[in-house]
Order: structure tokens, then C-alpha cells, then sequence
């Protein structure tokens, strides 16, 4: 059962906001008493779960509410509790994961009350963690139970939690989250089909956001494919591959700042792929894991002008900047220069690639038919005037530039990463299924997408 936290900025129209909640597929409406300590009773149209948090007992008699969450020793006054209530004896840990024996001891301290279930919610803060937390969400397998942990690396769990845990907590809109980690409740929507699921992937840095769960997972439920997409983000590639691989995830997504890293840690490279020093997609075949370079087809399926170009200047030097020189090169853009800060990184890069290259300064003097921007920073450089019916692509999506804002002053026909993203995204579905897309499928996730980025 899905259950959504009443916000602090719902707090002076609940009823609206529980309503909403019901429209939106969720079936229990949680009101916390550090969050909105002074609610009114109101008509919810949802059944009401009440966590306390310290509030007093009128609280409870005022709502009278169908589940009840108390914290590991929390008291309410006698009397207070109606018999037909739903208690949850729960414990949060806002630091760390206490290891798996303190994990074990904690739920059977909680389960000493007898209550309707227990609820355990810890920090995750490596994959060694997030270990830790499943083999112990395992082993209690069959009781009623809700593990859950929080934070960036928890994506996982939090994903799984319809299928293994009593109640699942989420929210609506962005800004209304009741914990660090919880997913929306429009992801969960797309994984009401998951029983026994494939497990994918992306790998990339803690502060990326992206719109690959909501992509992958829409596709997996158009093609009824048994198969969950979630976010493995990290600041440390040993710790994630190692527990992630070891909790059975089948394939991932790559992306900044481990497109070159992750190539170390694969069995081999697959086919269009050898040569490349980077790979966007790795995929475990037969027990050995398989990587794979999609950026370049993302590239060309996206931005069809390339193959009309004949000269381009790349901002960057990072890890995807090889699949943009190759994307160029099949596209048959003769002149092709890279543009970089680090001086000792452009050299090395544009030595192995065989392409021209100057810095970042350089790069406002020159006149390409095509500018791509492949700097994750925001970058604020003037352009020089654009030439007759040139391009600039910035492979960020979802916001206004300062790139594009130059690129468009200079005279620029500008666009963003969307198309790439969502043809690579295309091209990683069908090497994790094996299942070719459609144009049905292009365009339903072309609408999707358009409103997910307004």
C-alpha cells in the first residue's frame, strides 16, 4: 500500500491535498506530528496513518486513526489507542546502518510490543550499506515488516519496497518528500506490473538527475518486461559495483564520471564498440559482464543536421567526448577540434582520437557548423557570430543554459541533450531485453518526456 505524507505546504488545505493523494493512487495518507503539529481533524477521504513524533495523545483521539506509528519505546497515555488501530513500532537511524546483528536485535526489541507491523529506517551511506539492509530485509521475509533506507544510494530499496514491504512511503510533487531517498509515486505507478523483477541501473555521480527511471521503466511496462530501472548514484565505483553486482543488478546505464572507469571492471567490450575508451551501457551475458559504447547512436538519431556538417568544435574532455568524435565522424564531419581547460587532459584525449584541439578560450574565436557542449559545468563563454545555418547542442537537459543562452545570442540554432537522451536510452533497452523499439514507442516517450521536463 502506497502511502503519502501530509507537507508542511498542505498543512492549511488538507482535505485538498488528501484528495489529491487518492487521484493520484495512493491509499493511505500519513500526518506527522513534527511536520504539521497543528492539523485539524478533516473528512480524509484516505484512511489516516498517525506518527506522533512527541505530539501529545490529543492528536490521536482527534483523528482516531487506522494505523498508528510509535517510535521503538514511545508511550501514549492509556486509553488513547482504538481497538481496531493498526500499530507500527518503528526505528530511525538518521546516521548510519547499525550492522546486520544490531538490525536483528532492533526487530525483536520492536516486535516484543506485538504490534500490527515494524518499521526499520536507517541511513545508507555506501552500497555495503544497502548490502546490509536487503540481507536483513531477507531474513525477515514473511513477517510484516517495512525496511527502509535513506539517502542517495537508497533508489534501490526504496524501488523495491511495494514488493516486499508492508507499506511503501512516497509523495506526489518534488519539495513535498518526508524523507531523503523516496521516490515519487508516479514511478511507482510504472512498476505495479513487477513481480519477481529484472534489476537495471545508472551509474553516475550523487548530484546527477535524471530522467532514465522514468524512461526505462515506461518502456518496460509498454512491452510487459518483468524489469525495474533505478538510480545508482555514487561517489565511490568499488563500492557500488561490488554490492550491486553481489545483490544480482543485471545491467546498467553509464554515465559522468564513470564511463571511463567502469571499463576496467568489464570481462570485454562488445561489438561497434572496440577501441572506445568509454561505454555508456554494461550488461551481464552468459556471467560475464559486456560493455557497450550508445552515446554515438543517441547522437546521430537525434540531431540528424550532423551528417549536413563539416566542421564541429567540442567543449570538454571528459568521458563521453570520444563517443561524440565518433558519432561526428560516421555523421562524415572532416574537421573536428576539441576545446579544453586542462591542457595535459585535451592533449592526451585528442591525441588518441586524432582530432585538433585548443582551450577553452580558443574556442570563442572559432566558427564550426556545429558547437557541442560537453561540459557538465555551467559554463559562461561568448560565442563568436555563428555562421549561416549552424548548430549548438549542450548534452545537459532540462534547464536553459548559460551555453545555450551564448550559443543563441551568437546566432545559433541551439538545442539541448533531450533527443540523445532519449535515443540511447532506446538503443540500452534493447540490449538489456532484446526487444526492438518502435516509433509507437518513440513518440509515446517523446510526449512523456516533454511534459516531465516543463
Amino acid at each position: 500500500m502506497l502511502v503519502v505524507t501530509l507537507p508542511k505546504s498542505a498543512r492549511n488545505n488538507p482535505l485538498a491535498f488528501a484528495k489529491k493523494a487518492a487521484r493520484s493512487g495512493a491509499d493511505i495518507l500519513e500526518i506527522r506530528g513534527d511536520l504539521t503539529p497543528g492539523i485539524k481533524n478533516f473528512r480524509s477521504p484516505l484512511p489516516v496513518l498517525l506518527s506522533p513524533r512527541g505530539v501529545s495523545a490529543n492528536l490521536i483521539d482527534q483523528f482516531k486513526p487506522e494505523y498508528l506509528d510509535l517510535e521503538l519505546g514511545e508511550k501514549i497515555p492509556g486509553g488513547s489507542i482504538g481497538r481496531k488501530t493498526r500499530v507500527i513500532r518503528s526505528f530511525h537511524d538518521y546516521r548510519k546502518t547499525p550492522t546486520l546483528s544490531e538490525l536483528k536485535s532492533i526487530e525483536k526489541k520492536l516486535r516484543i510490543q506485538n504490534p500490527w507491523a515494524v518499521k526499520i529506517a536507517v541511513n545508507i551511506r555506501s552500497y555495503a550499506d544497502l548490502r546490509i539492509l536487503e540481507k536483513f530485509r531477507g531474513s525477515i521475509r514473511g513477517k510484516r515488516s517495512i525496511v527502509l533506507g535513506m539517502g542517495p544510494r537508497a533508489h534501490l530499496n526504496r524501488m523495491l519496497s511495494p514488493l516486499l514491504d508492508a507499506l511503501t512511503y512516497t509523495y506526489l510533487n518534488d519539495g513535498e518528500q518526508a524523507a531523503e531517498g523516496q521516490i515519487p509515486i508516479a514511478l511507482y505507478r510504472l512498476v505495479k506490473h513487477c513481480k519477481k523483477p529484472r534489476l537495471f541501473g545508472l551509474l553516475g555521480s550523487l548530484d546527477i538527475r535524471s530522467l532514465s527511471p522514468l524512461i526505462h521503466n515506461t518502456l518496460f511496462k509498454r512491452h510487459g518486461i518483468d524489469a525495474l530501472y533505478f538510480l545508482a548514484l555514487t561517489d565511490d565505483l568499488d563500492d557500488a559495483w561490488k554490492n550491486l553486482t553481489a545483490l544480482g543488478v543485471d545491467g546498467f546505464s553509464v554515465t559522468s564520471p564513470w564511463k571511463r572507469t567502469i571499463v576496467g571492471k568489464l570481462d570485454r567490450v562488445g561489438e561497434n564498440s572496440r577501441g572506445t575508451i568509454s561505454v555508456n551501457t554494461v550488461v551481464k551475458k552468459h556471467g560475464s559482464w559486456i560493455g557497450y559504447a550508445r552515446d554515438a547512436e543517441g547522437l546521430l538519431q537525434g540531431y540528424s543536421f550532423l551528417r549536413s556538417a563539416k566542421s564541429a568544435g567540442i567543449l570538454g574532455s571528459g568521458g563521453v567526448v570520444s563517443e561524440v568524435v565518433r558519432a561526428l565522424r560516421l555523421a562524415g564531419v572532416g574537421d573536428i577540434r576539441i576545446f579544453a581547460r586542462n591542457a595535459v587532459a585535451r592533449l592526451e584525449l585528442a591525441g588518441s582520437l586524432g582530432v585538433g584541439h585548443g582551450s577553452l578560450g580558443e574556442a570563442a574565436k572559432v566558427q564550426p557548423d556545429v558547437f557541442i557542449c560537453a561540459i557538465n559545468a555551467d559554463i559562461d563563454l561568448p560565442l563568436a557570430v555563428a555562421r549561416n545555418g549552424a548548430h549548438a547542442i549542450d548534452l545537459r537537459y532540462g534547464r536553459k543554459t548559460k551555453f545555450l543562452l551564448a550559443a543563441k545570442k551568437s546566432g545559433y540554432m541551439v538545442h539541448d541533450g533531450l533527443p540523445m537522451l532519449l535515443n540511447q536510452a532506446l538503443a540500452q533497452f534493447a540490449l538489456f531485453t532484446g526487444r526492438k523499439t518502435s516509433i509507437k514507442d518513440v513518440n509515446y516517450l517523446k510526449k512523456i518526456l516533454l511534459t516531465a521536463n516543463r
